[in-house]
């Protein structure tokens, strides 16, 4: 169950060769991630913004981390979205029985566009908290108004004179 609303993170373009819908690429990716973890851990409750202050464990929370932007040739670029899940629950061994679970999850998700695959997943225990991080690449290319068609030619010869 998605608890809180999904934050703005920014307009896409066109993704994979293809447009984008009119939504945002981390707000999909977000919707994608939360969607896989619920199929996989329908009991856990799920956050993306902010935990409620009388939230009983277990639950995860999802958190963009950072997001990268690199220019490639063309026009084309690579945006990279790190996430951090925060999983908060009762035990450890409850904690890293559900990582095994998640990291099957976070492989491979379905967004928007289609899948997407996770790269640089880490698992870390800190404070308590076991901390997922993965991390999701997107191709874009920035669309670029194509010249006007040429409508005529006209061409003209000249005849030389020569000896």
């Amino acid at each position: 169950m998605l608890n809180n609303s999904l934050p703005d993170l920014g307009q896409g373009a066109v993704a994979e060769g293809k447009e984008m819908k009119q939504s945002l690429i981390g707000q999909g990716i977000i919707s994608g991630i939360v969607a896989s973890l619920q199929a996989k851990l329908v009991e856990v409750p799920i956050y993306t913004e902010k935990v409620e202050q009388d939230a009983v464990k277990p639950y995860l929370m999802v958190k963009l981390q950072s997001v990268s932007h690199d220019q490639r040739m063309n026009g084309r670029f690579a945006r990279g979205y790190t996430f951090d899940i925060e999983l908060h629950s009762d035990t450890y061994a409850q904690a890293y029985e559900w990582l095994e679970q998640m990291l099957e999850v976070l492989v491979e998700i379905e967004a928007e566009d289609g899948p997407l695959r996770g790269t640089d997943v880490k698992a870390e225990m800190k404070e308590g908290v076991l901390h997922v991080g993965v991390s999701y690449v997107v191709q874009l290319m920035k669309q670029t108004a194509k010249p006007p068609i040429m409508q005529q030619l006209e061409q003209r010869e000249l005849i030389a004179q020569g000896g």
